[in-house]
């Protein structure tokens, strides 16, 4: 089944920004499960709504997306396969985007690495840009996978999911404007210097992000939990998922006025040593949690 969609006119320049602003829409789509929508409609709405995000529909320009296949032009080597299905995709001048249903005991991001390998794409990691932290509930969020390679760039993420499968979009490109990007590196004060572990809350608890910041030598960050634990429950909870990633946890804690602390070590990615403190602040019915975290200093007196 096909449906023709009229297609932007895009310059070179925008080619790029096609890739990003697919992989941003995707991460923002309301989560509704996919056996509740028809499989048509279900591949066209993705490209109505990042067509629309980023460019003008031109008169005499048509887009076509398909249900049940991948779009014309796909680079077959990146269709993962059984057990995963084939739900739909299309394509908007060099971009192609396949919708791929993941049974739940498939590990995305294990099963796009293999099939990008296969497709002779690496995967386009920064790993001085801090990770985990604290975080909602007991599920990490999606991460967004980049692979690079000579076949071009591709961009895979979890768009939905139901109680038994996932959604996966797979963004594919091998036009020059987006391997520029897979090229591009992080800037190094856009870099955190430190890889935290998600910490998730207690179960049942609301968490609000607060503020976070770093330097070549720091990093904090904090969130605040509505609930009744006290900080010394708090420290427990959050002590035993910080030594579960590795991390030195001091056995027993400062406290006192309702608050409490315990001093962290751990080391970077290039081997150097961080000490710092996890503090919790109580308050008349929230907590504040502070991770604070400062790098010795190879020429300190």
């Amino acid at each position: 089944m096909r449906n023709e969609l009229r297609r932007p006119r895009l310059s070179t320049s925008r080619f790029r920004a096609a890739i990003l602003l697919a992989a941003l829409w995707t991460l923002h789509t309301p989560r509704r499960a996919a056996a509740q929508l028809p499989s048509q409609q279900l591949s066209c709405q993705l490209f109505n709504a990042t067509l629309a995000t980023f460019s003008p529909l031109g008169d005499d320009d048509t887009v076509a997306c398909v249900a049940g296949a991948t779009p014309k032009g796909w680079l077959k080597s990146l269709t993962p396969g059984t057990p995963v299905r084939v739900v739909g995709g299309g394509g908007f001048g060099p971009v192609r985007v396949a919708l791929f249903e993941f049974p739940l005991s498939l590990n995305v991001a294990t099963t796009m690495e293999r099939v990008a390998k296969g497709a002779g794409l690496s995967r386009l990691t920064h790993p001085r840009i801090a990770s985990g932290g604290f975080v909602k509930g007991s599920v990490v969020p999606q991460e967004v996978l980049t692979f690079c390679g000579n076949t071009g760039a591709v961009i895979a993420n979890v768009v939905d999911s139901t109680p038994t499968a996932r959604l996966v979009s797979v963004i594919w490109s091998a036009e020059p404007g987006v391997l520029s990007t897979c090229r591009t590196s992080e800037p190094p004060e856009m870099s955190a210097p430190l890889a935290v572990p998600a910490l998730t809350a207690p179960a049942g608890v609301r968490l609000t992000p607060g503020g976070s910041g770093f330097s070549n030598e720091h990093f904090e960050t904090t969130a605040r939990l509505d609930t009744s634990y006290t900080a010394e429950q708090l420290l427990a909870h959050y002590a035993r998922q910080l030594r579960a990633g590795g991390w030195t946890v001091a056995p027993s804690s400062a406290r006192g006025d309702g608050i409490a602390i315990r001093q962290l070590a751990t080391r970077d990615a290039r081997g150097e040593q961080w000490h710092g403190v996890l503090m919790i602040l109580t308050g008349v019915r929230e907590r504040e949690v502070t991770l604070r975290m400062v790098r010795d200093r190879k020429d300190a007196y």
